[in-house]
């Protein structure tokens, strides 16, 4: 895994289990080694964000979650990991604290469950990677990722189907279906990794949004194969309606302003986005 220079010091932080740190601003913050930002280990110490590598390298942002909003995180290049992706590693790391329970306290419902797996595929819920099965549920604010040579297929509650490929990380961020309601959405969030799907029901009336470290993606009743082999890109989108003809109802947005930057004004047209440095 490369590593970059704290740019306060300009010391590499290269040396395995080494503890290098910026400080939290408001805005943005630009962390100098894009791999370790979008597959790094999230953890709370305090009022401290860590993120550890697999080398066991960690990058300490000193006073993150002091402030009232945090920063979003972004690369050299510019790809982020928004503050609410942050918080979704974050807790996905921390063991839940169950308070008594009220007699009448029912779990949270799952939103989907995995219909097929090829490979490794793992949930990370307080901490610990769960192996993933043909038939488990899946809840909102799961951390959802897939080993070497693998592949993970979810089908959501309102039948939307996502495939995930080899070395992807998502969030389930939100889901809210009830098939008499007119107030359905889903968001999810893409890490990293090459993914496609299958709208269900919310798409074609609700809000269906999959976010992505370099364009938040809008969707309406389509198939879309998109491939982000790594979160700095390049990103490619190619979308069809659900019976197989041509479809511009995908909008894509600036991830951090929310302005549209393209539509698919042509059918058959392809969206793409260059890879980040």
């Amino acid at each position: 895994m490369g590593r970059g220079a704290d740019p306060a010091s300009g010391k590499s932080l290269a040396a395995p289990n080494a503890l290098s740190g910026l400080e939290a601003t408001d805005g943005t913050l630009v962390v100098p080694d894009a791999e370790l930002l979008f597959t790094a280990t999230y953890t709370r110490v305090g009022a401290d964000l860590h993120l550890t590598g697999e080398d066991g390298a960690t990058l300490v942002v000193t006073n993150y979650f002091a402030l009232e909003v945090p920063p979003v995180l972004a690369s050299p290049g510019g790809a982020i990991m928004a503050p609410d992706v942050v918080a979704t590693l974050v807790a996905s790391q921390t063991p839940r604290q169950f308070a008594q329970a009220e007699p009448d306290d029912e779990p949270a419902p799952a939103i989907g469950e995995v219909q097929d797996v090829v490979g490794t595929a793992a949930v990370i819920r307080d901490g610990v990677p769960v192996a993933l099965q043909v038939g488990d549920p899946v809840f909102q604010n799961d951390v959802v990722q897939t080993g070497l040579a693998s592949q993970l297929v979810i089908g959501l509650a309102d039948q939307t189907i996502f495939t995930l490929e080899a070395n992807a990380r998502i969030t389930l961020d939100g889901m809210i279906y009830n098939p008499a309601g007119g107030e359905n959405s889903l968001v999810l969030s893409i890490i990293q990794g090459t993914f496609s799907f299958i709208t269900g029901e919310i798409a074609p009336a609700g809000e269906m949004l999959v976010k992505t470290p370099v364009t938040t993606i809008g969707i309406r009743g389509t198939i879309c194969s998109c491939e982000l082999t790594t979160a700095l890109g390049p990103l490619e989108c190619i979308a069809s309606r659900n019976d197989g003809t041509p479809t511009n109802d995908l909008t894509y947005e600036d991830p951090r302003t929310g302005d549209v930057v393209a539509n698919l004004s042509d059918p058959t047209s392809v969206f793409s986005l260059a890879g980040l440095d």
